[in-house]
Formats: structure tokens, C-alpha cells, sequence
């Protein structure tokens, strides 16, 4: 049970399900503890639940973070792959360290960033084809769509907090995207891939 208001946001009900056995630990003082475990006692009817706080928290040092959590998420997600625990490990990470771009659209959607000699940054994005997460361990057929089927994507916007953009294009086809007054780039549409080729103002 997320105990943390923002990280509750992102998964409903402020729950977020794990389908391995947790590791209980006491946690110190000074950690900010985020989640508890929720326990189901089933000697008495009906089911008692009782909170367990050895669920998330992260604590400081120096410059860094540590983050311990009672399951192993990555196992959890390569077996049982949902959108509540990505976006719960996305608001995490972007929590404790704030990216130099995101991207608003669906899971399905990969991106990779690079930047060039001449300052300008080559966003490459993919439309993967199948679901959000096409190689579960074990395989299994109910994630993934037919060989090759790619859904065209429309409306994507990049973020770039913090830097001045004064154009983007393709690498692609050469198309002018449209920059918005917020400071956002605007893709119209992405079918297999894409390279955003994004200026700054110096």
C-alpha cells in the first residue's frame, strides 16, 4: 500500500500487486518510507490486514540515493509485466532524479537520445511493434500481437524542461515539427521510427 500521495496517484487505488514473496526488514529513522506491506491474516474470519512496514523507502547519502524495496520489482516485471508497476518505477526514478526529456505517449513507444557534435540532439523513437513489453520470461503468445503488426501512434510530445528549443525536424524525412510556445515538440505521427533532430537556442 502506497503510502506516498504522489506515488499513490499513478497506481490505482494506491495498491500495487507482486506476485513473488517479500522481504521483511526494519527500517531506520531516518529513511522516508513511501509503501508498507499489507499482510492478509487468515486464521480469523474474516481476513484480518495489517500493515507491515518494510514495503519502500529511500534514504540520502551524499549526493545519491539508496531505495530498498520488499520485492524484487525487475523479476516481478519480466514475469508479470503491468503498466501499474511501470508507472509506479517511472514516478520513482523521475522523483529522485529529473530527466532532461520525457515523452508523452504510450508505453509502446521507445525512446534514445544522443547528442551530436554540433550540439543538437538526435531523439530516436520506436514504435515497438506487439505489446508495451514484447519479451516476457517465460515467453508467453498473450503478449505479443501477430509478426510484424505496428500500430501507427499519433500525437506525440517531447519535453525538454530547462533548454530554449528554437526548431525540430525529421532526420527522417526532412518534415518541420512544430515547436509549441510551452517549449514542446509536437509529432503528428509515428508509424515504425523516427528521428526527432531538435536545435537549442544558444
Amino acid at each position: 500500500r502506497l503510502i506516498d500521495s504522489t506515488l499513490a496517484e499513478v497506481c490505482t487505488g494506491g495498491h500495487i500487486t507482486f506476485s513473488m514473496v517479500d522481504l521483511r526488514a526494519v527500517p531506520q529513522s531516518d529513511v522516508n518510507s513511501l509503501a508498507v506491506v499489507v499482510e492478509r491474516d487468515e486464521t480469523v474470519e474474516p481476513y484480518f490486514y495489517h500493515d507491515i512496514d518494510s514495503g519502500l523507502w529511500i534514504n540520502e547519502y551524499g549526493r545519491g540515493y539508496a531505495v530498498y524495496t520488499a520485492a524484487d520489482w525487475f523479476a516481478d516485471y519480466l514475469n508479470t509485466p503491468t503498466p501499474s508497476s511501470a508507472r509506479l518505477f517511472h514516478a520513482l526514478v523521475t522523483r529522485l532524479a529529473q530527466p532532461p526529456i520525457t515523452l508523452d505517449g504510450p508505453m509502446c513507444i521507445t525512446m534514445n537520445v544522443r547528442e551530436q557534435a554540433d550540439g543538437t540532439w538526435a531523439v530516436h523513437l520506436h514504435n515497438a511493434p506487439g505489446s508495451a513489453y514484447s519479451y516476457p520470461c517465460p515467453p508467453q503468445a498473450k503478449f505479443l500481437h501477430a509478426v510484424g503488426e505496428v500500430v501507427p501512434v499519433h500525437n506525440l510530445v517531447l519535453r525538454i524542461p530547462g533548454r530554449e528549443i528554437a526548431a525540430a525536424h525529421s532526420g527522417v524525412s526532412e518534415e518541420v515539427f512544430e515547436v509549441r510556445a510551452d517549449n514542446c515538440v509536437q509529432i503528428p505521427k509515428i508509424s515504425l521510427h523516427e528521428v526527432v533532430v531538435i536545435s537549442f537556442d544558444r
